[in-house]
């Protein structure tokens, strides 16, 4: 992981997600473009706007730039500072692509539904488009190494090495403990096939410091909610599968209007073929 892109819009969350960038590339070498997108509002009265509009805009955007970046930028990371005029979807993507981005930090407002963060979002567009993994770090987090990470896991889809190698890599820097997930329903309990579901965890796990937990549950959200609780996990980390298990996660609090808040940074991470 050598690149790192953080879009911002100078507010306490995007500080966050900085914050929690610059924590992974001091563990991982990598550098950092910190990434503004301004645009031009129009008169709704048709007033022209001065020529020199677009210019100050620039100028402003660069000088908080350049501020933000004094202000958290530590240790020996490097950073590029970057501001751009258009659309943030349209360009936070653009960026990411053109420049090869290995990983997208931002930050959220805290209580979005992970609906609501997720589908229909730039991080959707980003993973679908880009298939670059998104970090996502909700608003309140405690900036601290991802050492124990949670990861949803039903063995009904065999994760490629591609689309596990930034999680990979994020366990080796932290030395992380992986606890894989499985939420079954009481029938399901009967008739599933563990020793199955431990082969295929270790398929897409291989040699990271992992282990498997089962729990019947018919409710997947309050579970995985109560599972982090418990266990102390520190983020989550799912793969986004359009007609997968994270979908279906989104499907659920979606049909039982359930909120399921972000309370820890969560990686996701797009489908990628070997």
């Amino acid at each position: 992981m050598k690149k790192i892109l953080v879009p911002t819009d100078f507010s306490d969350n995007a500080n966050l997600a900085l914050q929690y960038a610059v924590m992974l590339a001091q563990k991982s070498g990598a550098e950092i473009t910190l990434l503004h997108v301004y645009d031009i509002f129009i008169p709704i009265d048709g007033t022209p706007l001065m020529p020199y509009a677009q210019e100050l805009l620039k100028e402003t955007s660069e000088n908080r730039l350049q501020e933000c970046a004094k202000t958290f930028i530590t240790g020996n990371v490097k950073c590029h500072i970057l501001s751009v005029l258009g659309s943030p979807a349209y360009i936070i993507e653009k960026v990411a692509n053109e420049k090869n981005m290995e990983l997208v930090v931002m930050g959220i407002r805290g209580g979005s539904r992970l609906s609501q963060i997720v589908i229909g979002s730039t991080t959707t567009a980003l993973i679908r488009n880009v298939q670059i993994p998104v970090f996502v770090i909700p608003e309140n987090t405690t900036v601290q190494a991802p050492d124990k990470m949670i990861f949803p896991y039903d063995g009904k889809e065999i994760p490629t090495k591609a689309t596990m190698k930034p999680l990979k890599e994020i366990a080796e820097m932290f030395d992380c403990e992986i606890l894989t997930l499985n939420v079954i329903s009481e029938l399901e309990a009967k008739v599933m096939d563990k020793h199955y579901i431990a082969r295929e965890a270790f398929h897409a796990l291989g040699n990271m410091n992992y282990s498997m937990h089962f729990t019947e549950s018919g409710d997947v959200l309050q579970s995985i909610n109560h599972f982090i609780d418990e266990h102390g996990v520190n983020a989550v980390a799912m793969i986004y599968y359009p007609r997968g298990f994270f979908t279906r996660i989104i499907m659920e609090s979606r049909t039982h209007k359930m909120a399921f808040y972000t309370k820890k940074p969560l990686l996701i991470l797009p489908e990628i073929a070997d």
